[in-house]
């Protein structure tokens, strides 16, 4: 509290440091409109942070404007290196753009694929301890056909393939200018081609607030597929520009008809039934999550942050299997099992599984127990259930919990602040 209280009587004195006019908010660049100015947002907080010190911290009441400093100043040390010399925030397809630009001027330097440079790494190559720092991993695949190969889709870093079950690694989508991956989706009949759904689809989403704010990473490009194994990548026709403010959450490719291609996404179910090229809106609703059915791949679960929908014709059409499963709106996963084709789980609000064993017509509830760290609200929120065994389930939030009887009991198996 003392390096707050120091700088804050500091501000005592000359108070006048932000009170100061607001500065100019032109646009030479290509800015984020209707968007609040990176000068004014951290003129108004530090005078709330100001305010708190002179009502209670001068008397001697602790009112922990630490933390709140803190948090401030980890957004500032990023912001203040992306906005402009006028303090105007960046358009999220500023990169997207610039990049196609360059590629329309100069095409001959990326026709010819990876280019050498003399470039090395310095530093070290150490992990940091107590919880990380190595960025977020928002999904991992295991190839349907190679069972040594297993894909990594990274919120900043892109699209990862290991072909000796993670001992090494190499990055496929370095080319693309949006390098966030929410989910990759791998064709079971051909595992050259390969799907993409870019943005950061695990970020936080304020769909209380008016403008439906993202807490999180980078706002979709759309669905990009490859056809030759991730060497090169080409937009579909589910294409965003980043401003749209766009997100997908999850995308599936049909098991038997694999022309068949479905994404959840901020604005609805959407479905190409000719490998991405053309897409058609399904569903009004904003979900999370699918799951096939085990024995009729026609027949797909999604869910969103109230209720299980499904579909009979291959994601086509949608209604609702079950309304308000949970009685609160919050965002949930969902899974099924091919030990039992009639077993549905659904994770969600409160730490909660729903099981259904006559495939949604009714549902039974057990709570995680507390102490397991497994479920983290909104933002992680991760089901897994084995294809052997019904009754095994795995959850993922903060750290990784197991059951063994579909629920009714957990035990944690991981540490994240110790890894």
């Amino acid at each position: 509290m003392k390096k707050v209280y120091s700088f804050l009587l500091t501000l005592a004195v000359t108070p006048l440091l932000f009170a100061q006019a607001p500065p100019q908010t032109k646009k030479p660049w290509p800015a984020l409109e209707n968007s609040p100015n990176y000068n004014e947002v951290r003129t108004n907080y530090m005078n709330y942070l100001y305010s708190l010190e002179v009502e209670s911290g001068l008397l001697g009441l602790e009112v922990g404007s630490d933390d709140l400093w803190t948090k401030f100043m980890r957004w500032d040390y990023i912001m203040k290196t992306r906005v402009d010399q006028y303090g105007n925030y960046p358009k999220p397809a500023v990169l997207f753009e610039e990049t196609n630009r360059y590629l329309a001027s100069h095409p001959s330097g990326f026709n010819a694929g990876e280019r050498a440079a003399s470039w090395e790494p310095v530093g070290t190559a150490e992990v940091p301890g107590s919880g990380g720092g190595v960025g977020r991993v928002n999904v991992i695949m295991l190839d349907p056909v190679d069972a040594n190969t297993i894909y990594a889709g990274t919120a900043g870093g892109g699209l990862w393939r290991s072909t000796d079950l993670g001992g090494t690694w190499v990055p496929l989508t370095d080319n693309l200018p949006a390098i966030g991956v929410a989910d990759v989706a791998v064709d079971p009949s051909n595992n050259d081609i390969i799907y993409v759904a870019t943005g950061d689809g695990y970020g936080y989403e304020a769909t209380w607030q008016a403008d439906q704010d993202f807490w999180g990473g980078q706002y979709s490009a759309g669905v990009f597929k490859s056809v030759d194994g991730g060497t090169t990548w080409a937009p579909t026709g589910l294409s965003y520009l980043q401003q749209d403010l766009l997100i997908i959450q999850r995308l599936i490719v049909h098991p038997e008809n694999t022309n068949i291609v479905i994404a959840a996404t901020r604005d609805g179910i959407k479905r190409s039934t000719d490998g991405g090229d053309t897409w058609t809106s399904v569903s009004a609703a904003h979900c999370y999550d699918f799951a096939f059915n085990t024995i009729d791949n026609d027949k797909i679960y999604a869910v969103g942050d109230r209720d299980v929908l499904m579909s009979t014709d291959a994601g086509a059409s949608w209604s609702v299997l079950e309304d308000n499963l949970f009685g609160t709106d919050d965002r949930m996963s969902i899974e099924t099992t091919a030990d039992n084709s009639e077993v549905i789980y659904v994770f969600g609000p409160g730490a909660t599984i729903k099981k259904s064993s006559d495939g949604g017509g009714s549902w039974t509830s057990n709570t995680i127990s507390a102490g397991t760290n497994s479920y983290y609200g909104y933002y992680d929120n991760v089901l897994g259930v084995s294809p052997q065994d019904e009754a095994l389930l795995f959850t993922g939030g903060l750290d990784i919990a197991r059951s063994t009887n579909s629920g009714s009991s957990w035990s944690r198996k991981s540490d994240w602040a110790g890894w």
